[in-house]
């Protein structure tokens, strides 16, 4: 897997460089504005993300997984304010859809079986990623879900 960095410029960029404005043809309530944006967002920003997370906690790589989040958590972690209209409109919301991808990743998590050791690892990690957040939208309780999962996993509560 290349740098979390690296993947997250990509995202960054891709989201900058959007056609947005295709948003203005669907239905002009707000709402609507706000599903065509959230799901504008699986298909074509975060989707193969989400599937590589997913696919990496049923082979047991739950380090990569957590890293598929960190990637989607920061990659969409900008001003969307500065984002092309429509969705510059829309950063709460932008918001509120990426702190459900960690309940997506909680699924994944609670369906497979980890070794206490590789989620120990995990547990430093998601702390590290806890500690340093994006410059926009700040995911500490997110992560702080995570790690108590985590820590009930291996104390044998889950």
């Amino acid at each position: 897997m290349k740098t979390i960095g690296a993947e997250v410029a990509k995202m960054q960029e891709r989201i900058k460089r959007y056609r947005w404005e295709i948003l203005f043809d669907a239905d002009p309530t707000a709402e609507d504005y706000i599903t065509e944006l959230t799901e504008l967002i699986d298909k074509d920003i975060i989707g193969t993300w989400l599937l590589k997370m997913a696919a990496f906690c049923s082979t047991g790589d739950l380090l990569s997984a957590i890293r598929c989040l960190r990637i989607i958590e920061q990659g969409t972690n900008l001003n969307w304010e500065e984002i092309e209209e429509p969705a510059g409109f829309y950063g709460d919301e932008v918001k509120d859809h990426i702190g459900y991808q960690f309940d997506f990743f909680m699924n994944c998590f609670i369906d497979h079986i980890f070794s206490a050791d590789l989620i120990n690892h995990a547990i430093d990690q998601a702390n590290a990623f806890r500690s340093k957040p994006g410059a926009w939208f700040d995911y500490a309780e997110n992560w702080g879900g995570i790690l108590e999962q985590f820590k009930d996993r291996v104390e044998g509560k889950i």
